[in-house]
């Protein structure tokens, strides 16, 4: 009756996915995996397989260099390199199975191969960060011309503040934009508000700052005319450069006076007739 009135419980261990292939650790020991494995299977195809001369194996190695500089970085060129030129020595300069080189013009030629793949290597990556910098300028003045075009089409002062924050979170893929006016101490925002957000703080961020503020989460953009603050612009989680962050500023900001001036203009008209 004891065992009849227990309670059966059935335990389960806890399942554990280990995503290895996925995790941000195990990218660079793969990166290091496959590139001296390239390098190892270029010395086997030619010691082994393709018996040819030493400027065609140096050339293939340069060429391997070349590519690993371009697609991964400058640091696994480099190490590669230094592996391909003790390679190169042993397997292929004479006498072929050791580190000596009998001839001095051979000492010659691995130093032009080092010298010259590092040089490479080097000129690779700084193409490849020039491109990537050349991408990041195209992405900011697509988000400039799409703000632009966002808030110069606004004809009122109501629907153009409300809509700053989500244009401006949208287009510069972040996770809070708030938007704080001086003027009536109004405050519009968007994305992820579940943080505490303080109003005398930003009353003192508004009348106080003079330009773009990174912080390590948090980006502060002043809204102002001339000298004269007007409010300010906080995003979180947004990764713009100091130039675009006080393009946008200077947008939203002339936006405003061009609403404002609007409002004006279809008040004196009426008032006139």
């Amino acid at each position: 009756c004891l065992e009849a009135s227990l309670p059966v419980i059935f335990y389960s261990p806890p399942r554990r996915t280990i995503s290895f292939m996925h995790s941000r650790r195990s990218i660079p020991v793969i990166r290091w995996l496959l590139a001296f494995g390239a390098l190892a299977g270029v010395v086997l195809v030619y010691r082994r397989w393709l018996h040819v001369n030493t400027t065609t194996v140096a050339l293939t190695l340069l060429l391997l260099i070349l590519i690993l500089a371009a697609e991964w970085g400058l640091r696994y060129a480099v190490l590669v390199a230094i592996a391909a030129t003790v390679l190169y020595n042993y397997y292929f300069l004479s006498p072929v199975g050791t580190f000596t080189i009998s001839d001095p013009q051979n000492w010659l030629a691995l130093l032009a191969f080092l010298v010259t793949a590092i040089i490479a290597s080097r000129l690779s990556q700084r193409a490849r960060n020039e491109a990537i910098e050349a991408r990041a300028r195209q992405r900011e003045l697509e988000i400039l011309f799409r703000l632009s075009r966002e808030f110069l089409q606004s004809e009122d002062a109501g629907s153009l503040l409300a809509n700053v924050p989500s244009a401006v979170l949208d287009v510069a893929t972040a996770k809070t934009a708030m938007l704080y006016l001086l003027q009536g101490d109004r405050l519009y925002q968007a994305g992820d508000t579940a943080s505490e957000i303080e109003l005398p703080h930003l009353y003192q961020l508004a009348s106080t700052l003079t330009d773009v503020r990174d912080d390590i989460s948090e980006l502060d953009i002043p809204i102002r005319t001339g000298v004269r603050p007007k409010g300010v612009l906080v995003l979180r989680g947004a990764s713009l450069s100091k130039a675009t962050a006080q393009a946008i500023g200077s947008l939203i900001s002339i936006s405003m006076e061009r609403v404002q001036a609007l409002e004006s203009i279809a008040h004196s008209e009426a008032a006139k007739e």
